[in-house]
């Protein structure tokens, strides 16, 4: 009899006991470059990145080089970038990873989205046009100059 109440006892402490499963801290948003499947705790250290493809269609370019612009050059933030010829267009909006394609990859850190201000200026650094662009988390933005 005493062996059967034992055996009870070990069967509904077996059964209904909780597991001792270890808590697993880490990023939970599937859009953060650190994504962790595993983690059952969110840990407030999700970090992000986005792109933005710059770029001109058949129009642009043709009025670009009439007026002598043979060259775009970039500056994010006042800080130089890159530069193409402004004889590459697109006929349609480019994806990143078109090629040819001016993308320019973002770190957000822990924020979804962040502006910045691009300059264009031509080959002579004359000033073409300014404006304020976003990059958001895990997305290639298209801008049309």
């Amino acid at each position: 009899m005493k062996k059967i109440i034992y055996l009870t006892l070990l069967f509904v402490l077996t059964v209904f006991t909780p597991s001792c499963k270890d808590e697993v801290e880490g990023c939970r948003d599937a859009n953060a470059i650190n994504y962790n499947a595993e983690a059952d705790v969110d840990c407030n250290c999700c970090k992000y990145e986005g792109s933005v493809v710059l770029w001109i269609d058949a129009a642009t370019s043709q009025g670009l080089i009439s007026v002598g612009v043979s060259n775009l050059k970039f500056y994010l933030d006042g800080v130089y970038v890159g530069v193409i010829s402004s004889n590459i267009f697109f006929n349609s909006t480019p994806s990143c990873s078109s090629p040819g394609a001016f993308v320019l990859d973002f770190d957000l850190g822990s924020s979804k989205s962040d502006s910045s201000i691009l300059e264009v200026r031509d080959q002579s650094d004359n000033l073409l046009t300014t404006e304020s662009i976003t990059a958001f988390a895990n997305t290639c933005t298209a801008y049309q100059l």
